[in-house]
């Protein structure tokens, strides 16, 4: 059956497309400078995000927990062998916890989340991981003790469109011991854009994986890689 949505496709890629394009370009145009551009993106999702009333809303999904085990669980496809996992960005917490518990604990998840009430969150929903869970933004942060960790998984959408090749050359450089993953996100069938972006930086592509979405003009997807 065609599950195929009403709203243009880059609306269902990301309902967030037309802020986050507005904000790139006041970006590219100097309207606003790196800390403007992560004041305003954390003012429109922060406040959404505390207004879930479920960990995944506070996640920032809007399905049930079927549906988000569908869109992230194929995360994992880049964990070969058990180990530590960074997820940036992680909000309520909620990706940490489901990833230890599809991998059956092969996974020992850690957190880094620039938003301090979001870290609190996470932090009162997981209070045995309360210590794995930092206030930071990725583009700058430096583990401490020096500890890497062997996958660390991030979306490039964290920062400004101009950095996000700062962004993966800081992760690489500071914070990954063995893979970088990227994703999951959302693109067009036919459109390889992200992965293309990354290998013109100069990096090569490790390995990938995708899955089918609900709209059939879209595809769930996420590479990485190595170090």
């Amino acid at each position: 059956m065609d599950s195929r949505d009403d709203r243009p496709v880059e609306l269902v890629i990301d309902g967030g497309a037309r802020e986050w394009a507005r904000l790139d370009a006041a970006h590219r145009s100097g309207d606003l400078d790196d800390a403007g551009w992560f004041a305003a993106a954390q003012a429109v999702l922060v406040p959404a995000y505390l207004a879930g009333d479920n960990p995944r809303a506070q996640s920032g999904h809007s399905g049930d927990e079927a549906r988000w085990e569908e869109a992230r669980r194929h995360i994992l496809a880049a964990v070969d062998r058990p180990g530590d996992l960074l997820d940036v960005g992680c909000a309520s917490g909620h990706l940490m916890e489901s990833l230890h518990r599809w991998s059956s604990g092969a996974v020992e998840p850690y957190g880094l989340e620039l938003s301090p009430e979001l870290a609190d969150l996470a932090r009162r929903r997981l209070p045995a991981w309360a210590p794995r869970i930092w206030i930071g933004n990725a583009l700058y942060w430096i583990p401490p003790a020096g500890r890497r960790f062997d996958y660390v998984r991030t979306g490039l959408d964290y920062v400004p469109a101009v950095r996000r090749a700062d962004l993966i050359a800081h992760l690489l450089r500071h914070v990954v011991a063995r893979r970088l993953v990227v994703g999951s996100f959302n693109e067009e069938n036919a459109e390889r854009t992200t992965e293309r972006d990354v290998t013109a930086m100069g990096y090569r592509i490790a390995g990938r994986d995708e899955r089918p979405h609900p709209d059939p003009r879209v595809t769930r997807r996420v590479f990485w890689i190595d170090v």
